[in-house]
């Protein structure tokens, strides 16, 4: 997960690979294999290593955002991995969120998320869940109302996002309304959580191993 991490750490968006990207969506059908059309790309020198593993993390966690919101509808979605060194949160999707939470190239700095006596924050060690952000005194909601009611959010859940019981991240469904969640939504939630753990362990073994053949050939 490591190499994730430091892959959209370091990932930036140039104008070479937006290009890129563009040509790819205007040339290519829908049924395209954009995996293997990054692929290429890299075989090809188009993109780097670290622009090739991030591309196809961000394509992976946004087809599971894609299914989450079709499970979870009338909700916003978001994924963050976290860098415990750092303590900071990176966007590793494509959120519909304000822009102060939408941060690809510093990384969020959550050190204020971290309790007194804690190592992490509270949603990278449980789940927590926050029915009415202008009422609640936990401190993360604290830490964050101002910027959420800005945006007309009024409530949260937030998950870990685990893989052999390490965190490594969380999700996040946020609501427009007070109190929307049930305690059926909050179950369902959290059982989407170690998917996504899986899939990008797979797909990160997948990729190291195509980067270490181009290597070798």
């Amino acid at each position: 997960m490591d190499e994730i991490v430091a892959s959209l750490k370091n990932f930036k968006i140039t104008k070479e690979i937006r290009e890129l990207l563009t040509s790819i969506s205007r040339n290519h059908s829908k049924e395209l294999n954009i995996a293997q059309v990054l692929l290429d790309c890299f075989q090809k020198d188009l993109l780097g290593s670290t622009e090739y593993i991030a591309l196809r993390s961000k394509i992976l966690m946004n087809r599971y955002l894609a299914y989450v919101r079709q499970q979870f509808p009338g909700f916003t979605h978001s994924i963050y991995l976290y860098e415990h060194e750092t303590q900071k949160l990176w966007n590793s999707s494509v959120p519909d969120l304000l822009a102060a939470y939408n941060e690809y190239t510093h990384g969020l700095c959550v050190k204020n998320d971290v309790s007194a006596g804690s190592v992490n924050p509270d949603y990278i060690d449980k789940v927590l869940v926050i029915h009415d952000v202008e009422r609640s005194d936990h401190y993360v909601n604290n830490n964050h109302r101002t910027e959420l009611l800005k945006s007309q959010l009024h409530a949260f859940c937030a998950m870990p996002l685990l893989h052999n019981n390490n965190a490594f991240g969380h999700q996040v469904m946020f609501a427009n309304n007070k109190n929307p969640f049930t305690d059926q939504d909050i179950q369902r939630y959290q059982a989407f959580g170690p998917l996504i753990g899986k899939e990008l362990v797979s797909n990160k073994e997948v990729i190291l191993k195509q980067i270490q053949a181009d290597k070798i050939t």
